[in-house]
């Protein structure tokens, strides 16, 4: 993983011919770059934890000590992650950042929206988490004072509509559909070359880079 692809051409021109075809190139700049849904982790409790985990390993790197002064976002991001992953397993940060268009609405009409939502919820087979979540949003969201809510809700939008800002991000890590099987490469002896966007921000070039990082490490350890 490199911040710019000087060092990769370079290692570009030391591949055996016969290695070419193993070579899997991963930049965000390119016209159809590949697509890696970091929260698209198997099925299962265990899975959904650790695709949880390694979300919140993210922003919590790239914001450094403003995270901890941030509790209510935390807990946003902590439980909207886990209601969206818990109601699709193949869910992507573009359905995170729609779920938390809806919370942080304000309004009765929003509010009525977002009731009814939850409610719906409450009827799919969801698993330990995704139960703890809906209890969060169904009773102590709603319990705290409408600025708590506002600022705790408006902070994780921004935090994750800022990261998904930028085309090349949203392109790579954003949507549903991965196009490229990081464990299979792995387990197959490829070689996995990552360039670094040009043109991300200082903090989301961390949260992208941890990211990755965290997927390989998860992989390595299975």
């Amino acid at each position: 993983i490199v911040p710019q692809g000087a060092l990769v051409h370079s290692i570009l021109r030391c591949v055996p011919r016969s290695r070419e075809a193993d070579v899997i190139i991963i930049n965000p700049n390119d016209i159809q770059p590949p697509r890696i849904n970091v929260m698209n982790i198997n099925q299962g409790q265990e899975a959904i934890d650790k695709a949880i985990a390694h979300m919140l390993e993210g922003f919590q790197y790239a914001m450094g000590a403003s995270w901890a002064t941030s509790v209510g976002m935390q807990d946003v991001l902590l439980q909207g992650m886990a209601m969206v992953k818990s109601i699709d397993p193949d869910v992507s940060m573009c359905e995170l950042e729609a779920f938390l268009d809806l919370v942080s609405a304000a309004g009765k009409d929003n509010d009525e929206k977002r009731k009814k939502e939850l409610f719906e919820y409450s009827k799919l087979p969801l698993h330990v988490a995704g139960q703890r979540a809906l209890n969060y949003w169904r009773k102590e969201f709603v319990a705290l004072n409408p600025n708590s809510r506002a600022q705790a809700a408006g902070a994780a939008k921004r935090r994750v509509k800022a990261f998904l800002n930028s085309d090349e991000i949203r392109s790579t890590m954003g949507m549903k559909g991965s196009t490229v099987n990081l464990e299979e490469a792995i387990n197959s002896g490829k070689l996995i070359l990552v360039v670094m966007a040009e043109g991300m921000g200082e903090i989301d070039r961390k949260i992208w880079g941890t990211l990755l990082v965290r997927e390989f490490i998860s992989i390595l350890k299975r």
